[in-house]
């Protein structure tokens, strides 16, 4: 009997194993996943590319700037936005994240920081003597230089 019952057992046992499974039982575990880009640096007043790419597909994209100069167009939808690069008087870092919803609803962020470079142009200097009116001056005359025609050309100081 002893035989019988470990037979009996044995056999309870591989039964409640289950077996075998089909693909058509099995549910796949897909985690969410969005990434951003890499960082980046650009010069003031040129485009900037924000590109994301996310896992699994057929999901929403969602940009938001999270830090520095405002930029205009944020929140922004879609997977890529093209922009401009503000005007700086010094390096500025921006932080933008993206949040990505998939089909099911559940979410994944990153985030990527652009660093924009001032680029500045040195000052167009013009002196021109504005007194006495009848050149060349004397020995005595007292000039009067202006600077008046002098002008910054990225206005930014």
């Amino acid at each position: 009997m002893n035989k019988k019952a470990l037979i009996a057992l044995l056999a309870v046992n591989i039964a409640a194993c289950g077996g075998g499974s089909s693909d058509s039982e099995t549910k796949k575990d897909v985690s969410v996943s969005v990434n951003a880009g890499s960082d980046q640096v650009v010069d003031e007043k040129t485009t900037i590319t924000l590109s994301a790419i996310a896992a699994p597909a057929e999901g929403a994209f969602s940009w938001s700037q999270t830090s520095g100069p405002i930029i205009a167009g944020f929140p922004a939808e879609g997977a890529e936005q093209s922009i401009e690069a503000p005007e700086v008087k010094q390096n500025s870092h921006l932080t933008f994240q993206v949040k990505y919803t998939a089909p099911d609803n559940s979410t994944a962020s990153d985030e990527v920081v652009v660093i924009v470079s001032s680029v500045n142009q040195l000052p167009i200097v013009s002196i021109a003597q504005t007194a006495p009116t009848q050149l060349p001056s004397k020995y005595a005359d007292t000039v009067t230089l202006s600077s008046e025609a002098s002008f910054d050309p990225d206005s930014n100081g």
